[in-house]
This record gives structure tokens, sequence and C-alpha cells, in this order.
């Protein structure tokens, strides 16, 4: 197999030397952290080791459980409760982490180490203008200077952002952009030597991701600051790193200049990684556009328009889409948040009121039909959604929460119901044991598969899929997607695919539908639109992925 592969843009031009050559700001040397108390201590590293030099931008990937996310905490000396580190050496430009006070350490984060963490929304004091925030995080380290006006506007403006507007708003009244540059904005509100971002974009939209990684990329540049990119992204680390160290099970299986561990890895576990991520992967699922059939469509939506209305205002969320999807056939909404894919899904799934057009499913139109009237036609669609932590009740069993959708509609007894539940994990490759257990207990991508599993249980030809992998490490998103794609060949199921991924779209979907502020701008077959976009939009959107650059074409190893 092989895949084009990008070059690190750090790489492009600057022969930039390496963490030895030039002297390391960051040494992690033989780390070892566990969890737990007592003798039922759990080793979470097991002797770690990397460098990160001055100015040098490195990219710690593997996925969930690996070990990358500890280690960064394990820098910052913030792990938690039950974590502590047993072995090994941190230092920072020589000084030793390990063994300093609490209070030496705090002046320390923020100070000399910057982070910038995954979420915005959880980071940031929701009842706090963002103003007065970057103040505090400048008084905490002593560097205020008067009342922080003027800094606070200048950390604003350096980070992209309009400061004589945002200074005085509330995080929920910003984008999931904008709240991110305000965490850049504070983690380097004290000039750090060292940048920690933990997966910084992992919740954005491709052309935010990459204004966000350009602004880290320009920071780098002007500061000298080096940055330690913490992600499950391999494009991401493709794109943006000097080098890569890979983690597995609390170790580093593999380390190096990006050219060498994405074009020639040694590992196993680097080549599982790459032949799974979407965007440095030519591997299509769903191959080939369905036959039609003449029988209608699954779903037929004519003129479909939603306007919301906030404080007098109108906003225009869906102007007039249309479109169709065929058995066995799926059809993908892209698009930056706030495009209207998201809403245009709820109103095919009539939790939202359309204000004007029809939405026929089946033939038949459902487009006034509400509460008791819509229950018989609920059973024909169903619903995947993003978050499988959020998704499922943390009270019922894996049974109970399959077999849920059948108990409500009255289609059969207690025993059919289980046993259905136990025949639809095994048809989600789930050992029909674990509907025992409750969703608590689950991982990530196990719980997805709950998921598809109760969503299939009313035998729907439509599911709507609402971005049901972004939440997911790349080996988990392929088995996800694989899943998906046998389900649709053994079922014919319809699905309406919405994501922000274009990287995972092109595996997927057969047809896709680009919209920007409520209008499609661009729809066709998605071959045809990803190799000769027509809109402008798209274009944009596409140039955003990660790991689009013209590069040579560089093997990868097989297993």
């Amino acid at each position: 197999m092989s895949a084009r592969l990008p070059v690190a843009r750090a790489n492009e031009g600057d022969q930039r030397p390496d963490a030895v050559s030039q002297g390391s700001l960051l040494r992690v040397a033989d780390l070892q952290v566990a969890y737990g108390f007592g003798r039922t201590r759990n080793l979470a590293l097991k002797g770690v080791s990397f460098d990160v030099g001055r100015g040098e931008k490195v990219a710690v990937v593997g996925e969930s459980g690996s070990g990358k996310s500890t280690t960064a905490h394990a820098i910052m000396r913030l792990l938690p409760r039950g974590g502590a580190v047993t072995g090994g050496s941190i230092t920072l430009d020589g000084r030793e982490l390990t063994t300093l006070r609490e209070r030496q350490m705090r002046d320390v984060r923020g100070g000399q180490i910057g982070l910038i963490p995954q979420d915005p929304m959880s980071s940031l004091n929701p009842l706090t203008r963002v103003g007065k925030q970057l103040r505090e995080t400048l008084k905490i380290h002593g560097r205020l200077a008067g009342n922080g006006e003027e800094q606070v506007i200048q950390l604003l403006e350096q980070a992209g952002l309009a400061a004589a507007r945002v200074k005085d708003q509330f995080p929920h009244q910003l984008s999931g952009g904008m709240r991110q540059r305000v965490l850049i904005a504070s983690a380097l509100a004290c000039l750090p030597r060292l940048v920690i971002a933990d997966e910084p974009t992992s919740a954005l939209d491709v052309t935010v991701q990459r204004q966000i990684l350009d602004h880290i990329d320009e920071i780098s540049a002007r500061t000298g600051a080096s940055v330690l990119f913490i992600t499950h992204d391999l494009a991401v680390a493709a794109d943006r790193a000097d080098r890569i160290v890979v983690m597995n099970g609390g170790q580093v299986v593999e380390a190096g200049t990006t050219e060498q561990v994405l074009g020639r890895p040694a590992d196993k576990y680097t080549r599982r990684l790459l032949a799974s991520a979407p965007s440095l992967s030519s591997t299509v699922l769903f191959a080939g556009v369905p036959k039609s059939e003449p029988a209608p469509p699954v779903v037929a939506v004519q003129g479909l328009r939603k306007v919301f209305h906030s404080q007098g205002e109108e906003h225009v969320a869906v102007a007039g889409t249309s479109f169709e999807i065929r058995r066995g056939e799926t059809l993908a909404i892209v698009g930056e948040s706030g495009s209207g894919k998201s809403t245009t899904a709820r109103l095919v799934l009539r939790l939202e009121r359309a204000d004007a057009g029809t939405i026929r499913l089946n033939g038949t139109d459902i487009s006034q039909r509400w509460g008791q009237s819509m229950r018989p036609h609920r059973r024909e669609m169903q619903m995947v959604y993003q978050n499988p932590y959020g998704s499922l009740s943390p009270r019922l069993t894996v049974g109970d929460i399959i077999a849920e959708p059948l108990r409500i509609h009255g289609l059969a007894g207690k025993a059919r119901r289980e046993q259905i539940a136990r025949d639809l994990l095994a048809q989600v490759s789930l050992d029909p044991s674990m509907a025992g257990r409750r969703a608590a207990q689950l991982s990530g991508g196990q719980r997805q598969r709950v998921a598809i599993a109760r969503a299939l249980a009313l035998e729907p030809s439509l599911i709507v899929c609402d971005e049901p992998v972004s939440a997911l490490d790349v080996t988990v998103q392929a088995q996800i997607l694989e899943l998906l794609a046998r389900i649709q060949c053994e079922r014919q199921v319809a699905y309406l695919f919405i994501s922000h991924d274009l990287a995972v779209v092109r595996q997927v979907a057969h047809r896709v539908l680009v919209m920007s502020e409520g209008q499609v701008v661009e729809e066709g077959i998605t071959a045809d639109v990803f190799a000769s976009p027509q809109a402008e939009y798209t274009r944009t959107l596409l140039s955003a992925i990660p790991g689009q650059e013209s590069t040579p074409n560089v093997p990868v190893a097989e297993d």
C-alpha cells in the first residue's frame, strides 16, 4: 500500500537542527507514572523518554490509553488524584521539575510552560468575561501592568481576535475557534518557552483548525517557543511537527523526524495508525454509486427552510435545501460550524419544525406531522450521535439500551427483546455477554457500537450519523466506518452523514452536499467534488485538510 504523506512544513526550506545539536529545552528520561493507591497501583507510563529542542515542534501521537496525555499532565505536574510520578526525570532547561515544591511549580506553569487544553468551553470560566480571565492569568504570574487593559488587547489582537469586542464577551458568546484563540492567548500571556498543545483542534472545523495551527506556528516562529503537540490526528502531526514520538501502552514505540516516522515506519503499531488515518489513506469504504431504483427514494427533501429568531434578528439556518437519498446510499453534508448541516438533519428527523419545504419518507409526506401522528414514522428513522459518552444512559445495562426502542414501540416481549439485543451486539462485533454491562464499563469505540446497535433495533430505512467518529481515535474510527459500510451492504440502509471531517467523507460517502451559511453551494458524486470542486468555498474546505500539500509518494510498509 502507498499513500501521499506530507513533509512537515517546518522542514520546507528550513534546515532546522535536531534537538540534540541545538540543545534540548525539555528532556523526559525514563518517566514512569502510576495510578491508584497502595498495592493496586497501575503503571500508566513505563519508561518514556524524548527531548524537545529549542524552537522545535514535536508531536506525541497514539490512541486513547497510550499515555500521551498522561505524559503532558506529568510534565505540568497536573496528574489527577491517585496519579504520581514513580520514576524518571523531567527537566526544563536543565531544571528538574519532579522535585519542585508546588509553589515553585505554579511559577513554572504559565510562566515557563503554557498549556492549550482540548476543550475551550470547559477550560474557560463561563461566568467571567474574556478580558478579566486574561488579566487574572497575568496577575497570578506577576506580569500585570496597571489594570492590564493594554496587555489584554495586545494578546487578543495577536490571537487574531477583535479585541475591543471580545474582551467584554463571555465564552458562550464566542465560536469554538474564537474560544480556542482565547486559550492560546492565555497560554502565551507570560511568554512561556514551551507550549503544550493538548488536542488543540480536535473539535474544530478544518478551516478553523488550519487557522489555529497557523497561529501556533506564527507564535513559535515569532517568540522562539518550543511546541509539544499531543494528538491522535496523524495528519496534523505530519503537517506541523519537526519530529514525531509514537506511544502505545505507556511506552515510546517509535520516534524520529516526521519524514522518517511517516515515510519509513519501523514499528507495526505505527504502520497500523498510518493505515487507519483518513487524511493519509486513499481507502474508499463505500465504493461507487448505488444503482437507482424505480421505487421512490427513502428520503426526498424539497425546499427546506428554517429561520431562527433571536433578540429581534433573523438568522436563516437552512435556505431552501433539496436532496434525495436512496436505499443503500450515503449522502454526506459537509460545512463549517453554522453552515446549517446539523439543523438540516434535525429537520429531516422532525426534531425541529421547518418553516417551509417538504420531507417525504418512503413516499409519505411527513412535513406537517408531529407528536402521535409522527410516531409510526420514527421507527423508520434513527440517529447515531457524535458523543458516545453522552448518548447512552448510565443507568441502563447495554442490553436495555439496545432494547429500549423496541420497548417504547411495543414491538416484542421482554425475552424477545433481550434476544434481539444480544443478536445486535453480535452484528456490531461485540460479545453478546456485554449485554449485562453498563456504558461506563465500555471504551468509546464499544459505546459507539452499542449506539449503532440501538439504531438498528427498529430496522430503520434511514440512519442519520451526526459526526459519529469525530470523538474517536483513528484506529477506532476505521473500525466504526468499516462497520457502517458492512451494515449498509447487508441491510441496504440509507445514511445521512453529517461531518466536518472531509477526509472521512471522502472514504464513506457516495454523494456529498457542501453547505455554507444555510445554502447548498455544491453537490455531486464525492469523487468528482473532491477531484474537481466548482465552488470557491469547497476549494477552501478541501485545501484546509491537513496533509493535502503536494509531496512525493512515500511508501508505507505493510504489516
